[in-house]
C-alpha cells in the first residue's frame, strides 16, 4: 500500500516493523513532538484504539492526528 505522500525514495527499512514510511506533512502535531519533515514509520491496521496517533488518508491527503471515536462519529 502507498499513501499519496509516500516518497518512493523512502523505503521501509528491514529492521523496522512498519508497512509505510512518510515524512510528517506539517507541524500540526508538534505537541506530540512530531515536526514537519520527521520520518514516520507506520503500520497499517484495520482498527485504531481511542487516543492513538493515526495517519489517516482523506482523499489525496494524509493527516496525522490523535484518533477518537464517539459512537459513529470520529472526532
Amino acid at each position: 500500500p502507498r499513501f499519496p505522500m509516500q516518497d518512493p525514495a523512502l523505503p521501509v527499512p528491514e529492521f523496522c516493523p512498519c508497512d509505510v514510511t512518510l515524512l510528517c506533512p506539517d507541524d500540526s502535531m508538534q505537541n506530540e513532538r512530531l515536526r514537519k519533515g520527521d520520518m514516520l514509520y507506520i503500520r497499517l491496521t484495520p482498527h485504531i484504539e481511542n487516543d492513538q496517533l493515526a495517519a489517516v488518508q482523506v482523499g489525496n491527503t494524509v493527516l496525522i492526528r490523535r484518533w477518537y471515536r464517539q459512537g459513529s462519529a470520529i472526532l
